[in-house]
């Protein structure tokens, strides 16, 4: 279920960076969204499909869980995600974001005075 939430967050940055909106700097995207809703279907689970549907006017994410059998749809979770956009680290494994741009820094100021003598 968690690696489906992160494949339907990072296709909609795609979407997002593709429109031209900046919601992957944790901005505001652009102002008028060109689609009402974004569907997006695949497996939530070894033998459970979801359909994810994201509403990129209110940045809002729900993820519903077919339930096969009995035809119908079960709300499994829905989320606002505009403040999780602008997070730069939360909950993040070792080397956090901040890690890394230190190492980045450190390797750009030795590329340009050279290595340690």
């Amino acid at each position: 279920m968690v690696l489906a939430l992160l494949t339907v967050t990072a296709s909609w940055l795609l979407i997002e960076a593709g429109r031209g909106g900046t919601a992957a700097q944790g901005q505001p995207a652009a102002p008028e969204p060109t689609a009402a809703l974004i569907a997006l279907t695949g497996p939530i689970a070894q033998d459970a499909h979801g359909l994810f549907l994201i509403d990129p006017k209110t940045r809002t994410i729900c993820v519903y869980r077919y339930l096969t059998g009995t035809n119908k749809l079960q709300l499994l979770a829905a989320r606002n995600v505009s403040y999780d956009l602008q997070l730069d680290d939360y909950n993040n494994a070792a080397k956090t974001p901040r890690e890394i741009r230190e190492i980045v820094e450190k390797q750009k100021r030795i590329d340009e005075v050279g290595p340690p003598k």
